[in-house]
């Protein structure tokens, strides 16, 4: 396998001569052991013009079957940048840079077919040590975390709060009554989109308020889900979203001269992703 990694990247789209992969002598005994034939034999059943054995115990492959081998991987990368550049964000419709970057950007085959690809729609650049490139980065936030400003939430984050019941909007599975009013239930409040931009320590605020002025405890439900389409989801029973974690926070009781309190509830983003809090603004008490 050393031997096959170190071949693999010396394959570049002008070499023509064929690459020689040099088999330990015990893996060739081995092999004549178990299955009581040489590998000479299974190289020339596996029937390629493109792959030869010699006497001297080494695997000559031809480039053109190396390229064969890197061509569903490159085919893949391009067909997923071509995705990305085409989507209908505006943010993605200037893009005219690429940066390769990671350990397979050192591949030669790879470069030249990103390049081929997107000739005339971006500059490709590839700096020096790409392969260290992604290592540098980590190394490079662990010692700072707050090198990195801006992040993109992974999942839509919200609470499940009850809203006043409307009759042309809201299903009659989620109505319920109470003191007389209609309400309606499970309503998924959002509070980031799954892909939404989110800056380094960026708070987000919601109010809300106890259904009574005499209640003690608000216990706050916080869900989440993949999708970053506003227009579905709109429930927290709905497909795909789930239960994350739950706020409880205690209620000073205030008589009824008080009337209805404040409830604060802010989402922080950060090196945790998220981070929930919720206060009680009559009393600041923080859980």
């Amino acid at each position: 396998m050393i031997a096959f990694e170190s071949r693999k990247r010396c394959a570049t789209p002008h070499k023509f001569s064929p690459l020689s992969v040099a088999l330990p002598f015990s893996f060739i005994d081995y092999y004549r052991k178990y299955y009581n034939k040489d590998i000479g034999e299974a190289v020339n059943k596996f029937g390629s013009r493109y792959l030869k054995w010699s006497s001297e115990g080494m695997l000559r492959m031809d480039i053109e079957l190396m390229k064969q081998l890197f061509l569903p991987s490159i085919l893949k990368i391009i067909q997923h940048i071509k995705s990305v550049i085409s989507e209908e964000e505006a943010e993605y419709r200037n893009v005219d840079h690429l940066i390769m970057v990671g350990g397979f950007s050192e591949s030669q085959l790879l470069q030249q077919e990103i390049k081929t690809s997107f000739k005339g729609r971006m500059k490709v650049i590839i700096p020096q040590g790409v392969c260290t490139a992604v290592l540098q980065g980590a190394v490079m936030y662990g010692l700072d975390p707050t090198i990195i400003k801006v992040r993109r939430a992974k999942l839509t984050y919200g609470i499940g709060v009850i809203k006043p019941f409307i009759q042309e909007i809201h299903p009659r599975d989620k109505l319920i009554t109470w003191r007389g009013e209609e309400w309606c239930m499970d309503i998924f409040d959002k509070f980031v989109l799954a892909g939404q931009s989110i800056g380094q320590g960026e708070t987000i605020h919601r109010h809300y308020r106890p259904a009574t002025n005499d209640q003690e405890t608000v216990v706050l439900h916080i869900f989440a889900t993949e999708s970053d389409d506003p227009s579905v989801n709109q429930f927290v029973t709905d497909h795909g979203i789930y239960h994350c974690g739950s706020l409880v926070l205690c209620l000073d009781k205030l008589n009824q001269t008080d009337g209805f309190r404040n409830i604060q509830v802010s989402m922080k983003f950060g090196d945790t992703e998220l981070q929930a809090t919720a206060r009680n603004r009559s009393s600041n008490s923080l859980m």
